[in-house]
């Protein structure tokens, strides 16, 4: 749709300058001619036609991006809801965290900030001389000072985030 928008501002380009180039006698015809005037006109609405459809086009695509990431969310949302079930049900998760949702946990993060970032944790340990750690089979732990802040995270060697 594009390349026929480009197409007739060419052609009305050429067909201004093919006009300027010939003498006045052939200007004043070529001004004179009504079915000349008449094209023009029509290919005008045309193309105004064709940038308005563009026009609309692009706002519905940025109304499914929105979708899309509203989408996204509601996926992550859902994962997370899914995971803690299975975890209720059967101690262990088949769905773990994202990557990404595993790398923005950070030192001083609360229990309930990590918790609305992973979910809830398939196991959790007592370590003694420090808080809770929570482990997640297959990315790995997260250890809370007493005061449930994160003091430390630790990532399984065979799941390492750079790979």
């Amino acid at each position: 749709m594009k390349n026929r928008v480009v197409f007739f501002i060419l052609l009305l380009f050429v067909g201004s300058g093919f006009a300027e180039d010939n003498t006045k006698k052939e200007e004043v015809q070529v001004a004179e001619s009504p079915a000349l005037e008449q094209k023009i006109d029509i290919a005008e609405k045309y193309i105004k036609k064709i940038i308005e459809e563009i026009d609309k086009q692009h706002k519905e695509i940025e109304e499914l991006k929105k979708e899309v990431e509203q989408l996204k969310e509601a996926n992550v949302k859902l994962s997370q809801i899914v995971r803690s079930l299975e975890i209720a049900v059967k101690f262990t998760s088949s769905i773990r965290p994202d990557m990404s949702q595993w790398e923005s946990i950070a030192r001083g993060m609360s229990s309930e900030d990590v918790e609305k970032v992973l979910g809830v944790p398939e196991r959790i340990g007592i370590e003694k001389r420090v808080g809770p750690t929570w482990y997640y089979y297959g990315l790995g732990s997260i250890t809370f000072n007493e005061k449930n802040l994160v003091i430390d995270r630790k990532t399984f060697k065979e799941y390492s985030p750079h790979r």
